[in-house]
């Protein structure tokens, strides 16, 4: 039997973080094609259609949206995405500030400014903490790299007798590994592990690498380390992540309906 995907638990207790006033998060529902069977979504030829976006400013409001971010995933056959990375209302202004001085300065008055906000909420988010950037693995059971590299790790670190295995065990081992890395001293990590996660002066702790599944894998949401493929390969070994695999601002998976 398949189940809905509900990773509203992971994304409140390891994700959502509010350290001051003007701070929240994204939350998008989105019918994409790829879950239509390549169909027309309502007759428009595009990849996603944005059913309804939610601005989370703490986590009371994140528990009281759920059922309703639920229901309208299941109603549309959809999925829910959060934006990991923490946005701020001073910087989004800011950007809001300057997308309006160019429009009047063109003299453009077709202006739709739903996509306006959220262009700029979607563009913005908090660069002025550092720390909180957070990147998206890609993981995608289905992608013929990830099971030959799937593949490759367990021969080499487990020696199987069998083919009994899951591409999750291998995600969960690169979550593993991204947070050791993380969570050393920096005077305890071996070469190694300084050069894929170079010193920082934030204190990071486990939770700060989410493990979350999707339809088709799993997205591990992390802080950013040295993604340039020597130090990847030399910390990682024949399990390394494909560079394509890494997204720098994507979103992660909030929801998604047994449907998809």
């Amino acid at each position: 039997m398949v189940y809905p995907i509900d990773n509203f638990n992971e994304v409140k207790d390891n994700i959502l973080r509010f350290d001051g006033d003007g701070e929240f998060y994204m939350v998008l529902v989105l019918k994409r094609r790829k879950d239509t069977k390549g169909k027309m979504i309502e007759g428009v030829d595009e990849d996603n259609r944005l059913i309804k976006h939610y601005f989370v400013y703490d986590k009371e409001y994140f528990d009281k949206k759920k059922k309703a971010i639920m229901a309208l995933c299941e109603q549309n056959n959809a999925r829910a995405y959060i934006l990991p990375q923490r946005r701020s209302c001073r910087l989004v202004l800011w950007n809001l500030h300057g997308k309006v001085s160019d429009t009047l300065q063109k003299g453009s008055m077709n202006v739709h400014f739903d996509h306006l906000i959220r262009t700029c909420v979607a563009g913005m988010h908090d660069t002025e903490e550092k720390w909180h950037k957070r990147w998206v693995i890609d993981i995608d059971e289905d992608d013929d790299s990830t099971f030959k590299k799937s593949i490759a790790w367990r021969e080499q670190y487990f020696n199987p007798t069998s083919d009994n295995f899951v591409v999750r065990e291998y995600a969960s081992w690169i979550s593993y590994k991204i947070r050791r890395a993380l969570v050393l001293k920096f005077g305890n990590r071996t070469d190694e592990e300084k050069e894929f996660m170079p010193k920082v002066s934030a204190k990071y702790v486990s939770e700060d690498v989410t493990f979350l599944k999707t339809p088709h894998g799993f997205h591990i949401v992390t802080p950013p380390f040295n993604r340039e493929p020597k130090a990847m390969e030399k910390y990682f070994g024949v399990g390394c992540p494909s560079a394509d695999w890494i997204k720098t601002d994507a979103m992660a998976l909030l929801y998604a309906p047994a449907t998809i």
